[in-house]
C-alpha cells in the first residue's frame, strides 16, 4: 500500500509529481510491501511469546481462509505475507492469488490515472491468472456498494480528484508543502478504500470474510491513535482498519477472524477489554 513521505530534499516542481506517482505505484502494486512509512510504530518486540492457549482456537488460517468467497487479508505487510505462506506453502509471491484490498485500490487508481472506463475489466485483465478472480470482483463490487451509500469511499472518484489536484499544484513554488498535501490526500483515499473492504463484509450481498494478522501490532498505539512517528502526522492504516473492525464487530460477527503466528485467536478487544475501553469512536 502507499508509501508517500514528506521529502524536504525535493526542490524541482516538475520532478515532484513524477516522484509522488512513482512512490504510489511501487507501494500499492507490491502486495507484500510495507503499507506506509509509519508502520514501524507497530513492530513486534523480539522474542514475543506465542499467544496464550486460552485465547487460541487451534485453527490455522489455512482452515478458515477461502479465495472462493473473495476473502481479504489485513495486517502489517510482512506478517500478511507470512499468513499467505501458511495458506499457500512453497508458493512464490508473484504466483500467489489476489488476497488484499490493495489490489482493488490499485486497479481503481490506475483507471483514474488513465481515464479508463471500467475498473472491473481492468482488474480482471490484471489478475486473470489468479484463482477465483470472479469472487474478488464480487468483493470489489461490495466495496463499490459502500461508496454508493457514502461518496467519500468512492476510491475511483477520489483518485480522479487527486490527479486533478496534482496537475493544479505541479507548477507551484512550495514543493515541500505540496508534496505533504498530496501525501495526506493519498493517505485518506487508501484509508477509506481499506475501510470500505471491511465495511462491505457487513452487507447481505457480500460473501467475503476479513482475516487480520495481529503479529507485530502495538495495540496501545492502535487504541490511542499514536501518529507521532508518521512523517505526515497520520495514524497507521493497520490501526485505522482495526478500529473500523472494532466498531463493526457486531455486524461482522463470524466474518471477522484474527491470527497470531498463523493460529486463530480471540479478538484483541476480548483479550484486552480494559485497553479497548479507552477507545471512544467519533460521535460517541
Amino acid at each position: 500500500m502507499p508509501n508517500i513521505i514528506h521529502r524536504s530534499s525535493i526542490t524541482n516542481p516538475q520532478k515532484r509529481g513524477a516522484d509522488v506517482r512513482k512512490i504510489e505505484e511501487q507501494s500499492v502494486n507490491q502486495q507484500a510491501s510495507t503499507k506506509q512509512p509509519d508502520e514501524y510504530v507497530w513492530e513486534a518486540a523480539k522474542g514475543q511469546p506465542l499467544p496464550s492457549l486460552s485465547y487460541t482456537s487451534g485453527q490455522s488460517i489455512r482452515e478458515n481462509y477461502s479465495s472462493r468467497r473473495g476473502d481479504l487479508l489485513y495486517g502489517l505487510g510482512e506478517h500478511r505475507f507470512k499468513l499467505l505462506q501458511n495458506i499457500y506453502p512453497g508458493t512464490q509471491l508473484k504466483d500467489i492469488p489476489i488476497q488484499y484490498i490493495d489490489s482493488m485500490n490499485y486497479a481503481k487508481m490506475v483507471c483514474a490515472q488513465n481515464a479508463a472506463n471500467d475498473e472491473h475489466t481492468n482488474f480482471r485483465k490484471e489478475y486473470n491468472s489468479s484463482e477465483n478472480v470472479d469472487a474478488y470482483i464480487h468483493t470489489m463490487r461490495q466495496q463499490d456498494a459502500i461508496s454508493e451509500k457514502d461518496p467519500k469511499f468512492n476510491v475511483r472518484k477520489r483518485f480522479e480528484d487527486f490527479y486533478e489536484l496534482e496537475k493544479k499544484i505541479k507548477d507551484a513554488q512550495n514543493p515541500d508543502k505540496d508534496l505533504h498535501l498530496l501525501s495526506r490526500e493519498y493517505y485518506k483515499i487508501i484509508k477509506r478504500g481499506c475501510k470500505a473492504g471491511i465495511m462491505s463484509a457487513t452487507l447481505d450481498s457480500s460473501n467475503h470474510h476479513i482475516h487480520f494478522s495481529l503479529d507485530g501490532i502495538d495495540m496501545n498505539s492502535v487504541v490511542t491513535k499514536n501518529s507521532s512517528y508518521s512523517p505526515i502526522g497520520m495514524p497507521s492504516y493497520t490501526g485505522v482498519e482495526l478500529r473500523c473492525a472494532y466498531r463493526l464487530k457486531e455486524q461482522l460477527k463470524d466474518k471477522l477472524h484474527f491470527y497470531e503466528n498463523g493460529v486463530k485467536v480471540s479478538a484483541p478487544w476480548e483479550r484486552e477489554p480494559e485497553l479497548w475501553r479507552k477507545y471512544i469512536p467519533k460521535g460517541h
